[in-house]
Formats: C-alpha cells, sequence, structure tokens
C-alpha cells in the first residue's frame, strides 16, 4: 500500500485512517455486546435484536461519518474531504456492520465464521492493494479509500447475507430499540 500511494499519499491515508478508526469505535454504540448479553441466553430473541443491532450500526455510523466529513477542513488540513467521506463509509459503517454481523455467529457459538468474515474483508484489501499496484502503478489517497469503501462493502454484504442465510431475516422493534438504547 505505502508503494502504491507513495510517501505523501500515505502520509495522507494514515492521518485520516487513524482519525476515521479513532471514531468508527463508537458507531455500534455498543449494541453488538447488548445483542451478545440478550441472543446468547435466548435464541429466539435473534431477530429483533439483529434489527435493532443494523439500524443502530447505520444511525451511529452515518451521524460519525457527517460529523467526520464536517470537522475535516479544520481538523485535517490540506486533505480532500472526500476521502474522509469515502474512508468514513467504509469504517464507520460497513466495516462496523460486519463486525457486529461477527457478533451473530459468536452469539450462535460458530466462532469460525467470526474469523472468517474479518479474515475475507482484509484479504479482499490486499489483494485490491496488490492489484492496483500492477495495474495503475500509483494511487491517491482518495482512489484507495474508495476502493476500500468497496471492499468494506462487499464483506458487508457478504457477512450480512451469510447471516440471513443461516439465522434468518432481522426484524425491527422500536419499541425495544428505544428501550435498549
Amino acid at each position: 500500500l505505502a508503494r502504491l500511494l507513495g510517501l505523501h499519499e500515505y502520509g495522507i491515508l494514515a492521518g485520516v485512517a487513524a482519525t476515521v478508526s479513532l471514531a468508527s469505535q463508537f458507531s455500534s454504540l455498543g449494541s453488538g455486546f447488548v445483542f451478545l448479553r440478550y441472543v446468547s441466553a435466548d435464541y429466539s430473541l435473534y431477530r429483533t435484536y439483529f434489527g435493532n443491532l443494523l439500524l443502530t450500526c447505520l444511525l451511529g455510523g452515518m451521524t460519525i461519518v457527517l460529523v467526520l466529513y464536517s470537522v475535516s477542513r479544520h481538523l485535517l488540513v490540506g486533505v480532500n474531504p472526500t476521502t474522509v467521506l469515502l474512508l468514513g463509509i467504509g469504517e464507520c459503517v460497513f466495516a462496523q456492520l460486519t463486525l457486529s454481523t461477527s457478533r451473530v455467529f459468536q452469539a450462535f457459538e460458530r466462532m469460525r465464521f467470526t474469523a472468517l468474515l474479518s479474515l475475507t474483508t482484509n484479504t479482499l484489501r490486499m489483494v485490491l492493494a496488490c492489484i492496483l499496484l500492477l495495474e495503475m502503478h500509483h494511487a491517491t489517497a482518495r482512489q484507495w479509500a474508495g476502493f476500500s469503501m468497496l471492499v468494506s462493502l462487499a464483506g458487508c454484504l457478504m457477512s450480512l447475507l451469510t447471516a440471513f442465510r443461516f439465522f434468518g431475516l432481522p426484524a425491527l422493534s422500536f419499541p425495544l430499540f428505544r428501550a435498549r438504547f
């Protein structure tokens, strides 16, 4: 990745990634642990808790992305705000949804899938970096952020579809959402 981006662009990416990574930890607002607490004790609660988990991740992630995008001009001087937006969506929304989906497999004691979800996204990123290095020879931090967001989206979709296939579709419960929020 450093060879693909070069010194200056890699430095920009490192700064943006550190900022986004710091904020992304708050995207799910702890809802993954709430899911684990209740669903691991009673599997029949999966649908409503998973639906609320997904809603929390989407709302929390998009809120953090909008805040990061708004303050990026002041916080990260000289950085294209689109880089922050793309990396933010990838990390605060898609990556957090993947992490939250891994909690489903954790609750049902299928740890192999939990590990595979994380490994898949990281492997896709590594393959992407190699392909881009061979094809483009050089990329900007914004280009990498866009490609990385797409890889995070692919990983997110794979994890969600796998969870839906094994455990069923989620359902929303707004009274439960308010109670657990």
